[in-house]
């Protein structure tokens, strides 16, 4: 065996295989169990225990548990048999054994559901002692079409029936069902309708289903063997005298031990077919007359069913001899007459095999003829015709040379439609004369519906006739095209080769042609939606793809981009190596690179962020911060590069790329969270993203107009990445400036859609759940406009916000930074390949840090004492020494140095809130001062900023007339005037504003009302709106 030779089969004289022996011994046994086992559950069934009450109250009783099953009953079937028989254990359907015996008696049932079927009904019959005598009239009534509703149609009713005289004689051989009352009275039923000569459509019906009833009822019920080919075969192998022979000592060793496990299995089945189940000799007498009285009837049926057939046959044969063509509607006769036969032949079939009967002798057997042809095939070709009646030439060769004639239009119209060409030229009415008749011959063959070879000729050959005179400019491409949309819309049968043929033959001339070309490429379009809509056949899909590809043929393969060596491993390294285990080997890698080369390209890879997962987007910028820490150029570049895509992105609204623009904005959140760029820069962002091209009416309506909702999505998908850093501090303050904005921006647009609402509310509770949310346009823009004016007053009075440094965010994405740098094993060991010594050969990447940060701690300190000192001569140059309070504070006004983060720190002035920037002493100030040392004294905020929350403050009293003190009391003066100017400039513009908006606003709603008719969303019109926000931008 292991060498591929098969072992020969061991046999005795007659040539009897041991093998096949077995085969059948196995057939047998198969057989044999499958009866022990019904005839163990009819046993069953006969005497079920059921439970008492108190075990089905202890079971579910509820509506919904049990309406539930109910409506899953329905669907019973082989797949979901296990599920419902458990469902059903768990229930207490005492209440509703009605509706369980409707719905088991409605489900269509297929071959393969039956069995699941009699387990459902075995099980509910063993628990309610009145299930089973309700099933059977229910399933006898579906069975004869009783349960028939309004709203069912034909082919689930006949559905229904099928599966109900499946399942009747199933139930009765288990045993479910007492007796066959309920078959015996479908029986008469379905015998009685049989009436050829007044219902013939209803007959034929109930003739399929007699023959399906036959064929599960004779192995049941009428004591027919189970599945009889198969149990027969084994009674075949071997004669008789061998297969019944009690002396088995003349045979091989090995025959003799099959022959005789095949008498042992033989024995046992016959033992099981003489005690299962079979009807009451009565009972099985009537049932057998009523099958034999349906099978002589459709017998006879069969007879005039094949008679008439040959008949039309002759005479459709006859008619196309003497006219070359089939009378109207003479083929769908045929083709209706064919299929009748068909169903009423395999109906007879049927009952022939299962009462053990002989089909009638047919002269000549159409159905068999049928099957190897079409009606086309009997009556359509000019051979069939000529086949029908006596040859008129004896001599073969003679005959070829008269009737077997040459296709002459396939091989002769591109040139017949040459020769009207150039004859048009000089007699322009031939041409004119021509496409006429071919249009007019077209529209007829169309309007036929003739589905014969003798109609599909003629349609398919004008087609294309037309088509060549399209492309010989005869016909005008609105001929074709107008014919090409009628064929379209009936898309079924010949409209399909006819339109397939057009497109064939003149689709790519009308699709290069300049005036039909939009037209052309729309239809086309059409054909082959429709093509995978519609159930063509293979033959019509071929002839749709073969005529689609004639006008586009398929493009050359494209070669693959050749890049150098250089390029395809940077492009292997980032869209294929690259991941969150991997991203420590690829930095490693590209540090190995020759920067100077491959920088450029690096970058260009970076920023191409949709050929990557949308989740992977953070290991690009955590890969960009790494490189950044030895490169810097490549962190400028890339976030360079990104706000200029962003800023493309905004002028370009119209060219899509949404999926690409969403994961710039990701990546440049990203970018922060990775330290390449502060928060400035994102609100920076983030404010253009609302407010770009505001500025011009025309211009915000072409690329922001009031139902477009992008920039939303692009505000939440660049908030959503880095937005939870802007928690505290100067970044805290800027996010909830940009969210009154935002909100504001918002009620400007349309109603949102669901979607977008949603995530901009998830938004909201993620960074501000307490943030108080605007319920109008107007609200929002009060609140603009408030935080406006605070800004232009603090601005005109001289006191502008401090701008704080970011040592707090950093801090905090620092620690971030660094733990996703931990967690991706940055802190491994470089590799020491190059050289020179330029990378890989230090603690670069061990670190993977932006430096020493207690080295720069250290160099503030010292910053600062020098700055201190300076400070403190150059306040006492006038005095005659220092001041007590600053020489108290100088000890205490440096700060230790911090180890958590690299914070900055500086000497800020600020004037406190209520109190002037110095302060002169009462006493003093009244009675005047004799010498230096008693001056009055300015009091100054000394502020010392460290990273975190451990903010001090220290107030240093410098004389009153030293150098910044006078400077800054003359700086106060003139300020001040400046401020009032300001002041009144500011009020006056908000005023000036104010009633523009409101202008505006009234004139942009009158304007929506008048257009649409409809009440202004929001209390104003959107447009207007958006008006108001551009004016307040």
């Amino acid at each position: 065996m292991g060498s591929g030779a098969q072992e020969p089969a061991t046999t005795d004289a007659a040539g009897v295989s041991v093998e096949a022996i077995k085969a059948n011994t196995a057939q047998l046994g198969a057989a044999c169990v499958a009866l022990k086992a019904q005839r163990e559950a009819r046993a069953v069934n006969l005497e079920p225990k059921r439970p008492g009450e108190s075990d089905l109250g202890r079971l579910d009783s509820s509506i919904k548990k049990n309406g539930a099953f109910i409506k899953k009953l329905r669907g019973l079937g082989a797949d979901n048999r296990q599920q419902l028989l458990a469902e059903a254990a768990k229930l207490n359907l005492s209440k509703y054994v009605s509706e369980a015996v409707a719905a088991l008696a409605e489900v269509p049932l297929k071959t393969s559901d039956v069995p699941a079927a009699v387990d459902m009904a075995a099980a509910l019959h063993a628990r309610y002692p009145d299930f089973a005598a309700s099933l059977g009239p229910a399933i006898a009534k579906v069975a004869v079409g009783g349960s028939k509703g309004a709203a069912d149609d034909d082919r689930l009713a006949a559905r229904r029936q099928r599966g109900a005289l499946r399942l009747l004689p199933e139930l009765l051989a288990a045993g479910v069902l007492a007796d066959a009352t309920g078959l015996l009275g479908v029986m008469k039923t379905l015998v009685t309708a049989l009436d050829f000569s007044k219902e013939k459509e209803s007959s034929l019906h109930n003739a399929t289903l007699l023959g399906g009833l036959a064929k599960s009822a004779a192995p049941l019920l009428l004591g027919a063997p189970p599945e009889g080919a198969a149990v027969a075969a084994g009674s075949l192998l071997l004669p008789q005298e061998l297969l019944h022979a009690e002396d088995l000592s003349s045979l091989p060793g090995d025959l003799a031990a099959a022959v005789a496990e095949l008498q042992q299995q033989q024995k046992q089945l016959e033992a099981e077919m003489q005690q299962r189940y079979q009807l009451p000799p009565e009972q099985r007498s009537l049932l057998l007359k009523m099958f034999d009285r349906a099978f002589d009837c459709c017998c006879a049926e069969l007879v005039e069913s094949h008679k008439a057939l040959l008949a039309l046959d002759r005479e459709n044969a006859r008619a196309y001899a003497t006219k070359g063509e089939l009378p109207e509607g003479a083929a769908a006769e045929y083709e209706s007459c064919r299929k009748a036969y068909e169903g009423l032949h395999r109906a007879v079939a049927a009952m022939a095999e299962a009462l053990d009967k002989q089909l009638p002798d047919l002269a000549e057997d159409a159905f068999t003829r049928l099957d190897e042809g079409s009606a086309a095939g009997a009556a359509g070709a000019p051979g069939a015709a000529a086949d029908a009646i006596e040859h008129i030439f004896e001599d073969p060769e003679v005959r070829a040379f008269y009737e077997q004639l040459p296709d002459l239009w396939s091989l002769l119209l591109p040139y017949y439609a040459r020769v009207a060409a150039t004859i048009a030229q000089a007699y322009p009415e031939v041409g004119a004369g021509l496409l006429a008749a071919v249009e007019a011959e077209f529209d007829a063959t169309a309007a036929k519906k003739d589905l014969t070879r003798m109609g599909e000729e003629p349609r398919l050959r004008v087609a294309r006739y037309l088509a060549e005179l399209a492309k010989f400019r005869l016909a005008p491409p609105s001929a074709v095209l107008l014919r090409l949309k009628a064929l379209l819309d009936d898309f079924s049968g010949p409209a399909v080769d006819a339109a397939a043929t057009l497109v064939e033959n003149a689709g790519r001339f009308l699709l290069r042609l300049p005036e039909s070309k939009v037209r052309m490429e729309n239809l086309l379009g059409v054909m082959m939606r429709l093509r995978n809509a519609r159930n063509l056949d293979s033959r019509q899909t071929n002839a749709v793809d073969s005529a689609y590809f004639a006008c586009r043929p398929p493009d050359k393969a494209t070669q693959r981009r050749r890049r150098p060596p250089l390029q395809e491993y940077i492009r292997h390294l980032l869209f294929e190596v690259l991941g969150d285990g991997s991203i420590v080997e690829v930095l490693r890698k590209l540090m190995k690179l020759p920067w100077g080369e491959a920088e450029p390209y690096l970058l260009k890879c970076l920023l191409k962020v949709s050929r990557v997962r949308f989740q992977h987007i953070a290991l690009i910028a955590s890969l960009a911060g790494g490189l950044a820490q030895y490169h810097d150029s490549l962190g400028v570049g890339l976030v360079d590069l990104v706000l200029e895509d962003v800023r493309w992105g905004l002028d370009h609204p119209a060219q899509g790329n949404y999926q690409q623009r969403l994961a710039q904005v990701r990546l440049l959140g990203e970018a922060y969270n990775y330290m390449l760029l502060d928060s400035r820069a994102v609100f920076d962002v983030l404010y253009m993203l609302i407010g770009h091209a505001h500025d011009n009416e025309e211009a915000a309506l072409k690329l922001d107009p009031p139902d477009d909702f992008f920039r939303i999505r692009l505000v939440i998908a660049l908030l959503s990445t880095c937005g939870s850093y802007f928690s505290k501090g100067a970044a805290g303050r800027r996010l909830d400036r940009f969210l009154t904005f935002m909100q504001a921006y918002v009620a400007a647009k349309q109603q949102l859609p669901l979607d977008v609402e949603a995530d901009l509310q998830d938004l909201y509770n993620q960074l501000r759940p307490r943030l108080v949310q605007f319920s109008s346009y107007a609200e929002a823009a009060a609140a603009v406009s408030d935080i406006l004016a605070k800004e232009a007053a603090a601005t005109a009075s001289g006191l502008e916000p401090i701008e704080e440094e970011e040592s707090d965010e950093e801090e905090e994405r620092g620690g971030t930074a660094a733990a996703a740098d931990a967690a991706a094993g940055l802190a491994g060991t470089a590799e020491d390949d190059d050289e020179d010594g330029e990378v890989g050969s230090g603690d670069g990447l061990d670190e993977y840090e932006r430096g020493d940060e207690q080295g720069l701690a250290a160099a503030v300190d010292d910053e600062f004492e020098h700055e201190y000192s300076s400070l403190l001569q150059e306040c006492q140059g006038r005095s005659a020494g220092p001041a007590p309070a600053a020489a108290a504070a100088a000890p205490s006004a440096a700060p230790g140095p911090s180890s958590s983060s690299s914070s900055s720190q500086q000497v800020l002035l600020q004037r406190q809130p209520q109190q002037p920037p110095y302060h002169v002493p009462r006493a003093v100030e009244a009675e005047g001062y004799d010498d230096e040392s008693a001056a009055p004294a300015v009091t100054l905020k000394l502020l010392m900023k460290k990273g975190g929350k451990d903010d001090r403050s220290r107030e240093l009293h410098v004389p009153a007339n030293a150098a910044i003190a006078v400077r800054l009391m003359a700086q106060q003066q003139s300020e001040a005037a400046e401020r009032e100017q300001i002041k009144a400039l500011v009020l006056e513009a908000n005023l000036r504003d104010e009633a523009e908006q409101q202008a505006a606003a009234v004139l942009a709603a009158q304007r929506t009302a008048a257009a649409t008719g409809r009440r202004p969303y929001r209390g104003g019109s959107s447009r207007g709106h958006h008006g108001a926000w551009r004016r307040m931008l």
